[in-house]
């Protein structure tokens, strides 16, 4: 249900900060590096291009957040451009390093490095899809409650078919209308059976009272 995923969101958002730190502290244990280590085209040091990544992360955040369903989604992917290639850059900046310092440089340290950047991409990655996930949710699951109350305002009865499996507030809500929806189709039908009856006994009564 959405809570499920909300929760996912929180927790791998966590997991990209925490990536980033640890990203950080190994780069901190090499001071060249971390602060004087330069490839071709790279003008800032690692340690602040790395602090600029994890600044982007953040703001990317900032911009949009699922759990209060505050701010705007659509503003995120610039925010996400930046941070994605701050990461690459890092990336490059290591693999480099990795050649220049290669009779230096454990493969062991080199590779859990680059491996744990390579993780920070997949999981920011994975929230952009979430985000997106949660997005069509919420908007969907909107939609087709105001798609079937306008319905019955104009006298039609069409219950929501979709989302009706949740189990969150907006499940609860669009199960609610349904029985609102399904309540108000008796009462109608139970009125119009009436009027038919009382029609039937009224043409009875006159045709007796002819006779």
């Amino acid at each position: 249900g959405l809570q499920e995923d909300l929760d996912d969101y929180t927790e791998n958002a966590q997991q990209v900060i925490d990536g980033m730190n640890n990203v950080m502290s190994e780069f901190s244990e090499d001071p060249y590096l971390n602060n004087e280590y330069r490839i071709d085209g790279q003008s800032e040091s690692v340690a602040n291009i790395a602090q600029n990544t994890l600044s982007a992360i953040a703001a990317w955040q900032a911009i949009y957040d699922p759990v209060s369903n505050t701010g705007e989604y659509t503003e995120q992917y610039p925010a996400f451009l930046e941070a994605r290639s701050d990461i690459n850059t890092l990336q490059e900046v290591v693999e480099g390093y990795s050649e220049y310092m290669n009779d230096k440089l454990l493969a062991e340290v080199r590779t859990k490095v680059i491996v744990t950047i390579i993780i920070v991409v997949i999981i920011i990655a994975l929230l952009v899809v979430l985000g997106m996930l949660i997005i069509n949710y919420l908007t969907g699951s909107a939609s087709a409650i105001a798609y079937s109350l306008n319905n019955l305002a104009e006298g039609h009865f069409v219950p929501i078919e979709k989302y009706t499996d949740y189990s969150d507030e907006l499940g609860k809500t669009i199960k609610a209308t349904n029985a609102v929806i399904d309540k108000l189709g008796t009462i109608v039908a139970d009125i119009k059976n009436a009027a038919t009856s009382i029609g039937a006994s009224s043409k009875d009564l006159a045709d007796t009272s002819n006779q």
